[in-house]
């Protein structure tokens, strides 16, 4: 998984397992247990997947299927195998984006229906263009779903600290800029002036997206102080 990660795929790649009904209250066999989708009689994950034993269904960011490897047939102990796995994985990962706008064309088609929108298009006329609501993991044609960004003040060794939460979508497509400023004239990024407190949290709720917080590195004192965000697509090859 670590290989993986490194590769800075397009999009995140994650191995979630899914667990029959009829293995309900069996204890993972492995020492480092994944994220597990628990089949019920109302969600018949197992069952709608046509999945078996040790089946590794790969797919797509919409939740297409690509490729199923059964690793009995695949043993991973070989690393031939490993490898043939493994860039199914990357070629999954990487966004089809035909037209260069910035938006992978999956996104584009589930959401507007075409490919025919810009970035700066506000398809729901909610104050937020579709390139912000791809990077936040919004709707863009629903107008009261809008990026949700929650600014808190945090206390850490009894100092209180400016923080920022947003959602930002993984994987290297966009880069996400987290600058402060006290004066909102010069803005810094650099880490002396900006920490990321905590690690991802993968929300597995469709959207490709994950909880993320930053915080300024000095303590709030009278003089004001503000953050903000500028996302930065991936040049185009």
């Amino acid at each position: 998984m670590q290989d993986l990660k490194a590769a800075n795929t397009d999009l995140n790649v994650e191995i979630i397992g899914v667990n029959a009904q009829s293995y309900l209250n069996v204890t993972p066999c492995i020492s480092n247990p994944l994220p597990v989708v628990q089949e019920t009689y109302d969600h018949p994950a197992w069952t709608d997947w046509g999945a078996n034993s040790y089946d590794l269904h790969i797919v797509d960011s919409q939740g297409n299927r690509i490729a199923v490897y059964n690793t009995l047939t695949y043993d991973l102990n070989y690393p031939e195998n490993r490898e043939i796995i493994r860039q199914a994985f990357l070629a999954a990962a990487q966004i089809t984006d035909s037209d260069s706008d910035q938006f992978p064309d999956d996104w584009e088609m589930v959401y507007l229906h075409n490919l025919d929108t810009i970035p700066t298009d506000d398809s729901d006329d909610d104050g937020s263009n579709n390139f912000t609501e791809f990077a936040f993991g919004t709707d863009p044609t629903i107008p009261a779903l809008k990026p949700d960004f929650r600014p808190e003040i945090k206390t850490v060794d009894n100092q209180k600290y400016l923080s920022l939460t947003f959602r930002s979508r993984l994987g290297s497509w966009l880069n996400y800029v987290v600058e402060g400023s006290t004066d909102l004239e010069h803005w810094s990024s650099s880490a002396d002036v900006i920490t990321q407190t905590e690690t991802p949290v993968n929300l597995y709720d469709g959207t490709g997206t994950a909880q993320v917080t930053y915080r300024l590195t000095q303590p709030l004192t009278n003089s004001c102080s503000f953050l903000k965000v500028r996302v930065v697509p991936r040049p185009a090859p």
